[in-house]
């Protein structure tokens, strides 16, 4: 949000930057919604059958939908990440010398030289490529690690998504096996055995 609101302000960037804090924006929005989505509750239907009790459950198609936009969110965060690594590691120079993006830096830049007046060019130059060399690795470490965690993440929301939706199609099945005549059950065509279908009828009706 801050960056967005410097850049709307003056205070320069490239697109790439303006459409990171605008998607970063739309992002915040879909994970308040996300989060919401997978802590609502619903009652599954019973086909018209009130002696059928079930808990309250998650709702399956919601937190797939969510999962499906953790997963866009992680695409299109890594193609950006990739992009500023690529800018930041390969095209910035690292060679100390200030740049001026609007025309509220200029002025800062005119308090003063930040303690450095005494360095020439080239001590300048090398005082940065020194701090470039014991911070890029780190810096390289905890973006890595934060790509993985996030991977952990969207496997792990996957993973549930799938559980519920599965969960939610062996609850409908039973349902409906409770609510159908154990004749109409061993006379519907299906790949499965006979005997599974007599044993489902039999449990089903014995209830």
């Amino acid at each position: 949000m801050y960056g967005l609101i410097a850049v709307l302000t003056g205070a320069g960037g490239s697109f790439a930057q303006l459409s990171m804090y605008i998607y970063s924006v739309v992002a915040l929005v879909a994970l308040a919604w996300g989060l919401r989505a997978v802590k609502d509750v619903r009652q599954p239907s019973s086909f018209g059958d009130s002696s059928s009790l079930y808990l309250l459950q998650e709702d399956p198609k919601q937190t797939l939908y969510f999962a499906h936009l953790f997963f866009a969110d992680h695409v299109l965060s890594t193609a950006w990440t990739v992009f500023f690594a690529v800018v930041w590691w390969v095209y910035t120079p690292h060679d100390g010398r200030r740049t001026v993006n609007s025309e509220a830096q200029a002025e800062m830049a005119k308090g003063g030289n930040g303690g450095s007046h005494n360095m020439t060019d080239e001590q300048r130059a090398e005082a940065a490529h020194m701090m470039w060399n014991d911070e890029k690795g780190t810096a390289a470490g905890i973006i890595i690690i934060s790509w993985l965690i996030k991977v952990c993440n969207l496997t792990h929301l996957s993973r549930i998504a799938l559980m519920l939706v599965i969960k939610d199609l062996l609850r409908t099945l039973d349902l409906l096996l409770c609510n159908t005549s154990p004749q109409r059950l061993i006379s519907l065509p299906s790949p499965l055995p006979i005997h599974w279908w007599q044993h489902q009828c039999l449990k089903c009706h014995s209830l």
